[in-house]
């Protein structure tokens, strides 16, 4: 198994996404502590919760959060108590949440912590300052399953995507559900000298795009200037968001602008480093074959795919 930070690249932020519950999140977490513990200081936080010993919903056990002592960690106070290491307290942020203030520590021992944080990205790049400021050479941000705000450019430059079999009964749909979010996670960017055809800001909704496709409504496009770019030849269209986390688009929609002739970029694209695949379910069901699932999700898409239970 090689190593995840070789897929994360140079990238100082990176903020893993989960699919659903239970989808390996935690795991590949501890992951890239372990192996940032002998190549580059880091600093943890969480957009939610994350650490605690059993699903504060499901009740279900979960895999602990392993810190080394100097690494530097944001919880809220009313998790203080929860985190089984020696700390000292780094700032109080003054961000309040339901779960007390954020706090910055940094871990005098070794030992197990619960992880919270600001929900709201505009607070994070502070905390990140912080971070950066007291000598983290990289920040790994655990994001709420599902939040898409996670894998905003303001929150990390780098993303790593999990699903588990936890996600649905059919292998089919988690690994097409996951294709379809990576291929949304990972939209470009708009390559250098070249000019948006539609520019859009805000949430991307089907309703959005169907209404460009279908051509109730052109959003700024100059069909004349396009097409004397292209020299007649019709070329594809270009539609440019903001940057992944606005992207809201079902896979049928995205198929139907693609044989619209229209292209998807992003103003300020994120790297997905690597899709992470959990073959174990929690709720009763039976696994799924992990060769299988693997080898589904490798053939899905062009991202690469690791299995998690390797590491377990």
């Amino acid at each position: 198994m090689g190593e995840l930070l070789d897929l994360v690249g140079g990238h100082r932020r990176v903020s893993i996404v989960g699919m659903c519950k239970n989808a390996g999140k935690t795991t590949v977490l501890n992951k890239l502590i372990s192996e940032c513990a002998s190549r580059v200081p880091a600093a943890l936080c969480s957009v939610g919760r994350d650490g605690e010993k059993r699903d504060v919903i499901s009740g279900l056990k979960k895999p602990g959060i392993f810190i080394e002592a100097g690494t530097l960690f944001a919880t809220t106070t009313g998790l203080l108590e929860r985190c089984e290491v020696e700390a000292e307290l780094v700032l109080s942020t003054g961000f309040g949440t339901p779960l007390g203030e954020v706090v910055a520590l940094r871990a005098l021992s070794g030992g197990f912590v619960e992880l919270s944080g600001p929900s709201m990205n505009a607070r994070l790049p502070e905390l990140f300052d912080l971070f950066m400021s007291l000598g983290a050479g990289m920040i790994l941000i655990d994001g709420a399953v599902s939040r898409k705000a996670s894998v905003s450019p303001a929150v990390a430059g780098c993303s790593i995507l999990c699903v588990g079999a936890d996600y649905d009964p059919d292998m089919r749909k988690a690994v097409s559900d996951t294709a379809h979010t990576a291929a949304l996670l990972g939209a470009p960017g708009l390559p250098d000298d070249t000019a948006a055809d539609v520019s859009l800001t805000g949430a991307v909704t089907d309703s959005v795009c169907d209404r460009i496709a279908g051509g109730k409504k052109r959003l700024a496009v100059d069909d004349a200037a396009a097409r004397a770019r292209t020299g007649g030849t019709g070329a594809k269209t270009r539609l440019v968001a903001d940057d992944a986390s606005k992207l809201m688009l079902s896979r049928e929609a995205l198929a139907r602008l693609r044989a619209g002739g229209f292209e998807l970029y992003v103003r300020d694209p994120v790297k997905l480093a690597c899709i992470c695949i959990n073959p174990h379910c929690t709720l009763g069901r039976p696994d799924f074959n992990k060769g299988r699932f693997l080898r589904e999700m490798q053939e899905a898409t062009d991202t690469p795919v690791v299995n998690v239970e390797e590491w377990s």
